[in-house]
């Protein structure tokens, strides 16, 4: 999973690739159907460097600080001394590999853990064959990780013996009333009733981090098994994903009244394959989508649901929006950023690639916008920061602004701009007939809340994308303001040809 500080991505040196378009090498099976939806087919703009032997899941932790450091965290699934966690940087190189895990299977990241008296930001793995965790302490400024891990005190499903007791799938969960951290974490099998189980984690005193149980739960349907798990940490709901039956939703916090009462059971039709990954994009607190991938050989496809659900019904995601595949084989563990910089400016997907060996990273707005329907998108500013010479996507009117006294991003209690007025492109009946689609141009909002320039980051055709900044231009916002105060704000907003 990916938490508030850590979803983002930064425009970075592999540019040419993005430019381009994809990732050399990438092929697309032809679109298909799932339950009368068609199958769109989104191209990858970049790949990480391939592990030894086999990839299987990852995590982002993401810097606010200096995100041009920020990590992509993935496993190596196989035996010691080759089972390893590995740290890539933003242009998919290998950043640090730390070997000698035994069959590490999946990993997850979570911010603010106490250890030592200090808040630390945690990489935890599940360490299948030895039937424990691995926690990593990630370096503040993105320069690695370390193992802080208390050995005799991370194991986990001491009650269950034999693959039964053998960890795979994890995710974190940060209460948001008192900030405990806790895992939930998944094994190979188990029973039909209490399947899963959570575990506090805490400093054991030296400063390193042991886990304590604190509940099962969890229904089975005995088909497959169940290794994707998700928390949405907004909200504190846990989706994991039975293989073979559909996606369970439960609270996340131990404590919630309601703790032991299955919340929803969807996604039980349309899969071809197992059910795998799960991952959260959050455009607010509330609102956005639950993916999960249906694990197919050669390309792997994933399903969309509404994660706020139906109107008046939270619980009931059972309408299938979008199905869309990206040439991933096999994928087991995926993961989103929801906040984006320059590159990404909507976000990004990660996406186990078993063939390849390696992780295949997806635009949101590419997700988004190519085939039906077309999903929502957060429309923040992005973060600043930009690789050492690579260049951002817009070169702005910088006539009465510094850009050094420009928001990229705001923080908590600030508000973005909200537009007010809109202006349709100009455009004629021969653009209108051939034409369609969603443009995204990178906007600077001065605080008056006009914007003074524009520029297009993904247009639809050369002769209408100017058309499409002379109709932006004349858009008028309420202002972003931070601590109560107007401020000049660059973000992205998405043009939409026909006019709706």
């Amino acid at each position: 999973m990916v938490r508030m500080v850590k979803k983002t991505l930064a425009w970075c040196a592999a540019a040419a690739v993005l430019a381009a378009g994809g990732v050399a090498g990438f092929h697309a099976s032809a679109p298909g159907l799932r339950r009368g939806l068609p199958v769109a087919q989104v191209k990858p703009v970049l790949a990480t460097d391939a592990v030894t032997d086999d990839a299987d899941d990852p995590a982002i932790w993401v810097n606010a600080a200096d995100p041009n450091r920020s990590l992509i965290f993935g496993t190596n699934k196989v035996k010691a001394p080759s089972g390893a966690l590995v740290a890539f940087g933003l242009d998919g190189k290998t950043r640090q590999v730390f070997a000698g895990l035994d069959r590490p299977n999946n990993v997850d990241v979570e911010r603010g853990l106490v250890v030592g008296g200090h808040l630390v930001d945690v990489a935890v793995v599940t360490e299948r064959l030895k039937h424990r965790l691995r926690v990593f302490r990630i370096a503040p400024d993105g320069s690695g990780f370390s193992d802080i891990s208390s050995l005799d005190h991370l194991s986990v499903f001491t009650d269950r013996s034999g693959e039964a007791a053998e960890p795979m799938g994890i995710s974190l969960y940060r209460r948001q009333s008192d900030g405990a951290i806790f895992a939930i974490v998944s094994p190979k099998t188990g029973p039909g009733t209490g399947y899963l189980q959570q575990y506090r984690l805490e400093d054991d005193g030296s400063g390193r981090v042991r886990a304590v149980w604190v509940r099962t739960f969890g229904r089975f349907s005995g088909t497959g098994e169940i290794e994707a798990v998700a928390v949405d940490d907004g909200p504190g709901y846990v989706y994991y994903a039975d293989e073979g039956n559909g996606i369970h939703k439960y609270h996340a916090d131990p404590d919630d009244p309601e703790a032991a009462k299955e919340l929803a059971h969807f996604g039980r039709t349309g899969f071809s394959a197992d059910r795998e990954g799960i991952a959260i994009y959050a455009r607010d607190r509330a609102t956005g989508y639950i993916v999960c991938t249906d694990q197919i050989d050669g390309n792997s496809e994933y399903h969309v649901y509404r994660r706020e659900g139906a109107p008046g019904r939270p619980h009931d995601h059972s309408e299938l929006l979008k199905v869309f595949a990206g040439g991933a084989d096999a994928t087991d563990g995926i993961e989103i950023a929801s906040v984006g910089l320059a590159a990404f400016p909507h976000g990004f997907m990660v996406a186990m690639n078993s063939k390849g060996r390696n992780f295949l990273l997806y635009r949101w707005e590419d997700i988004a916008t190519t085939g039906t329907p077309v999903l929502h998108m957060t429309n923040g500013p992005v973060l600043r920061g930009l690789l050492p010479g690579s260049k951002p996507p817009c070169e702005h009117d910088w006539s009465r602004h510094n850009p050094a006294t420009v928001y990229r991003l705001l923080g908590s209690g600030d508000t973005l701009p909200k537009k007010i007025r809109n202006f349709d492109p100009s455009l004629s009946k021969d653009m209108l007939a051939q034409v369609s689609g969603v443009a995204i141009l990178e906007v600077l909002i001065n605080e008056e809340g006009q914007v003074e320039s524009a520029c297009v980051v993904r247009g639809l055709r050369p002769d209408v994308d100017p058309l499409l900044v002379a109709a932006v231009r004349q858009w008028t916002f309420e202002p972003a303001r931070s601590g109560g105060k107007a401020v000049p704000v660059i973000m992205t907003v998405t043009a939409r040809v026909p006019p709706r």
